[in-house]
């Protein structure tokens, strides 16, 4: 019999009847790769992703209360040192806090995203672009990174499926809207930055604090995207694992009997 697909949520491999699995096995093991769950350096991400969340409504609780205060100045009211020393620690704290929390997560998330896609090799996936290198790679190149890293997910949530004719599955809705929101999170960013910096009045500021708390609203959407696409690829590999049977670890070899002559 002529190897056929798994059929619909399983590994586009070899295929068929169950002894012909030993087929992924001998691929696994000629590929030198083994399957590592993304569960737990997953979780990990998830975990900082949220833990940004709140450092960024930490963050735009601290600028509105920049905004109030900068509001009672254009208003007349006078404002103590000691209240403007109080509300720029709260912004510069809450800023060093995220940029912190961001840098961490940068980290963890390529790391997420080397194993995950060394997975797809690892089970035999077949079609695939991007090798677990350029999968963190495209991230680092300047113009490439604003689409690479879109279709480099596109494929990942895709070809952890499973399913035989992975490549012509609808994309995930969801993935499209993280990748406007964080391309939008750079336009606002820059746009904050530059009304910042061009600020001189208590007015200007009060405008470019608005569009901070606007900037921050985005990050927090684009970060509560990457959670639920980060959970979702851990649920899919999760299952594509459960589908492909594991290599045994071969036991390490044994020294020679003394007691065996050559």
């Amino acid at each position: 019999m002529s190897p056929r697909p798994f059929g619909t949520g399983h590994l586009s491999v070899c295929a068929g009847l169950l002894p012909e699995l030993a087929c992924v096995e001998r691929g696994m093991a000629a590929s030198g790769r083994r399957l590592r769950s993304t569960r737990g350096i997953g979780n990990a991400v998830i975990a900082l992703l949220a833990a940004q969340v709140l450092a960024l409504l930490f963050g735009a609780v601290a600028v509105l209360l920049e905004i109030s205060l900068l509001q009672r100045i254009i208003d007349g009211s006078q404002v103590t040192l000691a209240e403007a020393t109080a509300s720029d620690n709260r912004v510069a704290a809450s800023a060093r806090l995220w940029l912190v929390l961001f840098a961490a997560t940068v980290v963890l998330w390529l790391i997420w995203q080397h194993r995950a896609h060394a997975n797809l090799k690892a089970t035999g996936v077949t079609g695939l672009e991007y090798s677990p290198g350029w999968a963190v790679g495209w991230w680092l190149i300047p113009i490439a990174n604003l689409w690479k890293p879109f279709q480099v997910n596109r494929e990942l949530w895709k070809a952890s499926g499973g399913d035989y004719d992975w490549r012509s599955l609808p994309t995930w809705p969801l993935l499209g809207w993280w990748w406007g929101s964080y391309i939008l999170v750079g336009v606002l960013g820059r746009i904050a930055a530059a009304a910042r910096n061009g600020a001189e009045t208590p007015s200007e500021l009060r405008s470019a604090d608005f569009v901070d708390v606007l900037s921050t609203a985005e990050v927090v959407v684009s970060a509560l995207l990457a959670i639920l696409l980060v959970r979702s690829v851990i649920a899919r590999q999760d299952h594509l694992a459960q589908a492909v049977p594991q290599v045994p670890t071969p036991p390490p070899p044994q020294p020679p009997r003394p007691d065996v002559s050559a």
